[in-house]
C-alpha cells in the first residue's frame, strides 16, 4: 500500500481484499511512511526506518521502566531499569519488523511515559489521533491505561480524581 501511496496518494479502497473493497486501508500513515522510504532510497531506507522506530521504542521502553520511588542505592536503581526494559525488548524482538504493529509498540511505550511521568494530557490526544491511523493496536492502548489507573487506585489505597479526570 505504501508504494501505492507514494505513486498516486491512498487507494480508495483495501486493494489486499479479495471479498469486499469496503473496508478502509489499515495502517495508511505505516504504510505512507515506509512508501515515502523506499522511493526517496530503496529497500536499505526501509531497513534504516525501522531500525530507527525499533531504537526509538528501545529507549521508550528504558525511559518507561525508570523507578518512581526515590531509591538511593545506585546498582538496585539500575537492576530496577534494566531487568524490565530487557525483558520487554527480548519479548518484543521477534515483531521488530517493517510492519504497523511497530508503530503501534512505540506508541503504547510513549503513552506509558506520558503516563508514569505525569505529562500533559493532552500528549495522549497526538499519541492516539497518530495511533489510530498506523495500527488497530490502540484498542490495547486504551486497556492498558484503564488498568494503570486501577493498579494506581490500589496502590494509593484512594479514588484518584485528577488521575480520572486525566484519563478521560
Amino acid at each position: 500500500i505504501g508504494r501505492l501511496q507514494s505513486s498516486g496518494g491512498l487507494p480508495p479502497t483495501n486493494p489486499f481484499l479479495v471479498s469486499s473493497s469496503d473496508f478502509p486501508v489499515p495502517g495508511w500513515w505505516w504504510s505512507a511512511a515506509l512508501g515515502w522510504a523506499e522511493r526517496f532510497a530503496g529497500l536499505g531506507a526501509v531497513r534504516l526506518f525501522t531500525v530507527a522506530v525499533a531504537a526509538c521504542m528501545g529507549w521508550l521502553v528504558v525511559r518507561c521502566s525508570r523507578p518512581t520511588s526515590e531509591l538511593r542505592v545506585p546498582a538496585l536503581s539500575a537492576l530496577v531499569q534494566v531487568l524490565p526494559a530487557s525483558m520487554v525488548l527480548e519479548i518484543l524482538t521477534p515483531w521488530m519488523n517493517a510492519r504497523p504493529h511497530l508503530g503501534g509498540f512505540v506508541l503504547l511505550a510513549l503513552a506509558l511515559v506520558v503516563w508514569r511521568e505525569r505529562r500533559s494530557q493532552w500528549w495522549m490526544v497526538g499519541i492516539f489521533v497518530l495511533w489510530v491511523n498506523i495500527h488497530g493496536s490502540w484498542l490495547y492502548g486504551i486497556a492498558v491505561l484503564g488498568l494503570l489507573w486501577v493498579a494506581e487506585m490500589f496502590d494509593d489505597r484512594a479514588f484518584g480524581f485528577e488521575r480520572t479526570r486525566w484519563l478521560a
